[in-house]
């Protein structure tokens, strides 16, 4: 078989750029290009383009759109946005709740002819990365670069799906960065580490008692700790930062809420906060009475819920709900997407850079919304998460790139730098 694929890395980072062209084809033969991978569960997603070689038997891709395929742009990443399942009958969602290698298959074809074919490998986990199971005061895993002092840190917070979904990625592609990041288990609906199955009243000590864990640690540097979390984790992150006696050096927000809503339980719901202080629960928005959740709900239902939840509650009840973002005493960075189909992140965040503007909040603090895109932001280059169909994979893609590098640069800027 031909070297026809040309790859500039066959392995890299999930967050870095894919590379490739193809060369050695005859004067404007016409080929396939397809990609393969699989899901964590072993599900197959396919993408392919039709490409044109040019007159000395090339395909840029980054120069060259397909005339015909799953994607119509220029870019190589579109074989891997444009994924989709090869049984058309299973949910459209690319599952990764592993730290599992992300490896797709090229496979370039002519007239049914396979005439070359190769893999490339995204990793979640740097070789160079040392990874901690905590199983004490605390559940986490925690990532950091091998044999490597004073070192910025991050607690990552994971929304409402639960467990290590989201952080557990988020932390370990983070310590390729040079962070030492630290993924907690806050609940988890499947009770796998004896923590809470449902998000009630979720004590705050437990994720300050996360962030003394980190500045425990010998090799981290206690003036530089951060905190990133999505969703319900987001929120948790701004209320962390809001209470706590020591001095962060920077939160990220992503798809946050300004209140406290009430807590999420499968099935009968009780009335309760997501979140506790002393041993008091926090004052809450309430949800309307015929509110129930369940595993399957559609995300309109979502967004309907927490829509009708600010409307109903009285300013009396908003403000006493209200996160108290103006205590917050670092950099601040909210993502949010205008099609946001959970909650209107993108409100949300206007009205907290209001506040702070308002009380003349002396660090800087940054909205980043996307227009196009909707709740459930992610690393890059993972088939994205389309969770609204107002939204196009295109764009998700695009707002995961984009998002992901404005995190990267806030932390690089405010936990790095003296």
């Amino acid at each position: 078989m031909k070297d026809i694929i040309s790859i500039k890395e066959k392995r890299i980072m999930i967050d870095g750029h894919l590379q490739f062209n193809i060369k050695g084809l005859s004067s404007y033969q016409e080929v396939t290009l397809q990609a393969e991978a699989q899901d964590d569960i072993g599900r197959t997603w396919k993408s392919f383009g039709i490409f044109i070689a040019d007159e000395n038997g090339n395909i840029e891709l980054d120069k060259s759109s397909p005339i015909k395929g799953s994607y119509m742009n220029c870019s190589p990443e579109g074989l891997l946005w444009s994924m989709t399942p090869e049984n058309n009958n299973e949910l459209p969602l690319f599952l990764k709740t592993t730290l599992k290698p992300f490896k797709i298959t090229l496979r370039l074809i002519s007239e049914e002819v396979v005439l070359d074919e190769k893999i490339i490998q995204m990793d979640f986990l740097d070789p160079n990365t040392e990874m901690v199971t905590i199983e004490n005061e605390i559940i986490g895993k925690y990532f950091r670069p091998s044999n490597k002092t004073n070192l910025p840190a991050i607690l990552v917070l994971g929304g409402s799906s639960g467990g290590f979904i989201w952080s557990e990625q988020v932390a370990s592609v983070l310590s390729s960065r040079g962070y030492a990041a630290l993924a907690l288990n806050y609940f988890d609906y499947q009770s796998t580490y004896g923590v809470p199955n449902q998000l009630i009243e979720i004590p705050l000590e437990y994720s300050l008692k996360a962030l003394d864990w980190l500045r425990n640690r010998p090799e981290v540097n206690t003036n530089k700790i951060g905190i990133i979390g999505i969703s319900k984790g987001a929120e948790l992150s701004l209320l962390i930062a809001s209470i706590s006696s020591y001095s962060l050096a920077g939160v990220i927000a992503y798809s946050p809420s300004s209140h406290i809503f009430e807590g999420i339980a499968m099935g009968e719901h009780p009335k309760k906060s997501s979140w506790s202080f002393n041993g008091e629960p926090m004052n809450f928005i309430r949800y309307p009475e015929d509110t129930s959740f369940n595993m399957n709900m559609d995300s309109a239902t979502l967004l309907e819920i927490h829509a009708r939840a600010l409307r109903q509650a009285s300013p009396q009840q908003k403000e006493e709900s209200r996160i108290k973002v103006e205590k917050i005493n670092c950099p601040i960075l909210m993502i949010s997407g205008e099609k946001d189909h959970t909650w209107p992140s993108k409100e949300m965040c206007d009205s907290i850079k209001r506040t702070l503007d308002m009380k003349s909040y002396s660090y800087k603090h940054e909205h980043l919304n996307f227009s196009e895109m909707g709740h459930a932001f992610f690393v890059p280059n993972i088939p994205p998460i389309v969770d609204s169909c107002k939204v196009m994979p295109a764009d998700v893609s695009r707002a995961n790139r984009v998002a992901w590098d404005k995190s990267v640069e806030f932390l690089d800027i405010n936990l790095k730098t003296n």
